[in-house]
């Protein structure tokens, strides 16, 4: 898989997420590991744009800027491997299909690059806007419409919303908040 049409599934995904997934689907994902290295790049992309705030923070000290740029990093990619356990145990009994693990692991990839794309541009910002806290909601939205690409029966759909939440968005922040507490 190229990189272009990586970017491409992402900003189709941003921009209208029903269609997105279709798209996701008819790029012939077909192996998970260049999602991986992708992924693991923008991670470590989205934890350099933390030292942003060195140049927009008046007390921001470059070891602060790398323990938080750590705490980014670390958050996402923990995130990651609890997602694949998550999805390993819990989606299989939603589907309505035949559990596939390169699909999972698409979604997973996916939804954990938009949440990196909008930390990273949060980090950019010198302020922290309201909106920031609304966004995991549109990560949840877009999380929800994989629901047809995935398979998922009709009537466990608010059980997968459900698993995306606490499986997938949620463990970045808590991380990220709990490796705050230490700062």
């Amino acid at each position: 898989m190229k990189v272009l049409v990586y970017i491409t599934n992402i900003i189709q995904l941003i921009l209208s997420p029903g269609s997105g997934w279709e798209d996701v689907s008819g790029s012939a994902v077909d192996r998970a590991m260049p999602l991986r290295q992708y992924l693991f790049g923008l991670f470590g992309l989205t934890a350099i744009t933390v030292f942003a705030e060195l140049f927009h923070v008046d007390n921001a000290s470059f070891a602060l800027a790398l323990i938080k740029s750590v705490g980014v990093f670390a958050s996402l990619f923990v995130t990651y491997f609890i997602a694949r356990e998550v999805f390993v145990a819990f989606l299989p009994d939603m589907l309505a299909t035949e559990f596939s693990v390169v699909k999972s692991e698409a979604v997973i990839s996916y939804t954990l690059s938009i949440l990196a794309i909008i930390m990273m541009v949060f980090n950019l910002l010198p302020e922290r806007l309201a909106l920031y806290y609304i966004t995991p909601v549109l990560v949840a939205l877009i999380f929800w419409k994989a629901d047809a690409y995935l398979g998922v029966s009709k009537d466990k759909n608010w059980h997968f919303v459900m698993l995306g939440i606490f499986g997938l968005i949620l463990p970045p922040i808590l991380i990220q908040e709990l490796f705050g507490c230490f700062l």
